[in-house]
């Protein structure tokens, strides 16, 4: 915790930066990849798909808001 309150406000995670800038990131490998592999073998992980329907939402949210940029 010490660390992180020493960040500065405007410092983000690799995935906040690829997300960003359109390109893959970790969250393929880390969430959706385990909802994928919990529907095959039919293992129940409500919050890991809790977890994908948002991420994917605020993903497409940022993928509008920076084309509608482009717009200007």
């Amino acid at each position: 915790m010490q660390i992180l309150s020493n960040l500065p406000p405007e410092a983000t995670t690799s995935m906040q930066r690829d997300v960003m800038a359109h390109r893959p990131s970790e969250v393929d490998g880390l969430v959706y990849e385990v909802v994928r592999m919990a529907h095959r073998y039919q293992v129940p992980v409500p919050a890991y798909e809790k977890v994908a329907q948002k991420l994917q939402g605020e993903i497409m949210c940022k993928k509008i808001l920076t084309q509608k940029e482009m717009w200007r």
